[in-house]
């Protein structure tokens, strides 16, 4: 059983002061200057500021939001465990990139287990996150809308929240006396949890309640990488988000093991061919918060670098001085995972990927090219990285479960060779510190067999959740249908000419309507087939 003091608190409602917003200056948190919302990436590393003010409520009544149900944590590693348990509810997480959260509506997002609702209150340049329950009769309030009077207003009968979480209106209560009564009730309030603007990222503090606002009000996001609160760093490129079918254990070991690129990513980002042998050394002790770091030793086929694994979320793979990748990997439920990836590095450096020795000039401009276009990016190389691994990987974690407890990978897995230094060193972690994360599944019926329309479906996974892709899926969609409806026209043009005003076939009308139905048609299946990139890919290894 786990102890009881890393179960979350429960919200309770209680008059109290709202914190002052915080930003991090040279990695210490001060109150942050209120000033226009920050654009543009050179300014992400600002976060703009820290939301965690309370509920107000009548002193009498006690709280009805009770903290989220806690599973045991997993058995301990065989002969028994001494080692600190890490608590996955004291810490900052990312849930969302800002632009692609809706301002005028609701958004649904989760976070170990939890259900919870990120919206912005109409007027305020501040997002909230709550609860994802009425407390009237238990309906999603992501389900919701935005009243006119910027409240969070549940469709199910009208009630209305502030970005505290407090009950403003409950329109069955006529009477102002008892309206008052019922709205100033514990049991009419939601549960509100921090959060706050980083990098680009929504991040919210897992544990709801006034206490935990201050706990974390004075608390930085372990998994933000120092040199970007510092500012020395900036990102190279716009964020890359996706909801994973795939368990948070599996995903981080799949994160942390560079070796399986040149083979699972052939012709994407790896090349199977290459020399393929390398190794693999811990850098530092593994510890329940500073987690874990090794030194991957690569051949020709991945090149050599460190990967450090910071908890709850953060894998960075250290490429080189001048550029790093950063991978959040957020456990969101039992056998679903959020994955973020940006290139990040110096702010005065023009790299924006990794050095690639043997890319030809050409090939080089190219890569480059598609790396500043985010929806192409996405398309032709981000999600096919994903959909490469899913299948195999979550396939992988159900046959681990199937065997039982969480530490049979020590029995199960046969790794002979010192490249899987990672795989090794995430699992010892998990073990030792990690196994009473609430979204780790218990047993082999936590991590279902999903077909592949679920597997590979692009389209809820990550374009509706990208504004990019969701752009470009938009735009190609209507210029697909205005070339088809070209072709269509075109050629009926053909047909009406030569049947019914005899003009010959060998004319230039006849030519001309000719060449503009195939050269449309053609585009137009051309657009349909890359459409389907942001719809639906079933990516199979053997035609790679």
């Amino acid at each position: 059983m786990m102890d009881r003091a890393l179960r979350p608190r429960g919200a309770r409602p209680a008059s109290a002061t709202a914190a002052a917003p915080q930003q991090c200056i040279a990695g210490a948190w001060r109150p942050a200057a209120r000033g226009p919302r920050p654009r543009g990436p050179a300014a992400l590393p600002v976060p703009r500021r820290l939301r965690v003010a309370t509920v107000k409520t009548a002193a009498v009544e006690a709280p009805a939001i009770e903290a989220p149900p806690l599973p045991a944590a997993a058995p301990a590693p065989e002969g028994g465990s001494s080692h600190e348990l890490f608590n996955w509810f004291k810490c900052w997480y990312p849930v969302a990139t800002l632009d692609s959260l809706y301002t005028d509506r609701p958004n649904a997002v989760e976070l170990l287990g939890m259900k919870l609702v990120a919206w912005r209150p109409r007027g305020s340049a501040s997002w909230s996150v709550l609860e994802d329950t009425c407390p009237h009769r238990l309906a999603p309030l992501s389900e919701g809308r935005i009243h006119e009077d910027g409240s969070l207003q549940c469709s199910y009968h009208g009630w209305c929240f502030d970005g505290a979480g407090g009950c403003k209106s409950i329109p069955q209560i006529g009477d102002p006396k008892a309206h008052a009564t019922a709205c100033s009730s514990g049991r009419s309030a939601v549960a509100v949890f921090p959060c706050q603007e980083l990098f680009g990222l929504l991040w919210v503090w897992a544990e709801p309640g006034p206490i935990a606002a201050v706990e974390a009000a004075a608390a930085p996001p372990a998994a933000a990488p120092p040199e970007l609160l510092s500012g020395d760093w900036t990102l190279k490129q716009d964020w890359f988000q996706r909801d994973a079918p795939v368990p948070y254990d599996a995903l981080v070991e799949n994160i942390v093991d560079p070796s399986h690129v040149q083979f699972s990513h052939h012709g994407v980002i790896g090349n199977r061919y290459a020399v393929a042998h390398g190794g693999g050394e811990v850098l530092r002790p593994i510890s329940v918060n500073g987690g874990f770091s090794f030194q991957f030793e690569g051949a020709a086929g991945t090149g050599s670098f460190p990967v450090d694994f910071t908890p709850p979320c953060l894998s960075q793979w250290r490429f080189h001085p001048q550029i790093g990748m950063l991978l959040y990997a957020v456990p969101t439920r039992k056998g679903w995972t959020r994955v973020w990836q940006v290139m990040a590095g110096p702010k005065d450096s023009t790299m924006t990927r990794p050095p690639s020795a043997g890319i030809p000039p050409l090939a080089g401009f190219f890569i480059d090219l598609i790396g500043r276009i985010p929806w192409m990016l996405h398309a032709v190389q981000h999600n096919h990285i994903l959909d490469g691994d899913d299948l195999f990987v979550a396939q992988a974690a159900k046959r681990l479960y199937k065997t039982g407890a969480l530490s049979s990978w020590r029995r199960r897995y046969f790794m002979p060779s010192s490249v899987d230094a990672g795989v090794t060193a995430w699992r010892t972690w998990l073990d030792r510190h990690g196994r009473a994360c609430p979204a780790l599944p218990a047993h082999e019926g936590d991590t279902p067999d999903l077909p592949k329309s679920v597997v590979f479906d692009r389209l809820n996974q990550h374009t509706r959740h990208c504004s990019h892709c969701r752009a470009a899926l938009a735009n190609m969609t209507a210029a697909m249908w205005a070339l088809a409806a070209v072709a269509a026209a075109a050629a009926g043009a053909l047909v009406a000419g030569v049947a019914a005003a005899g003009v010959p076939l060998a004319s230039k009308f006849a030519a001309a309507a000719a060449g503009v139905a195939l050269v449309a048609g053609f585009a137009a299946a051309g657009l349909a087939r890359f459409r389907q990139l942001f719809v639906y890919y079933e990516y199979v290894h053997a035609d790679h």
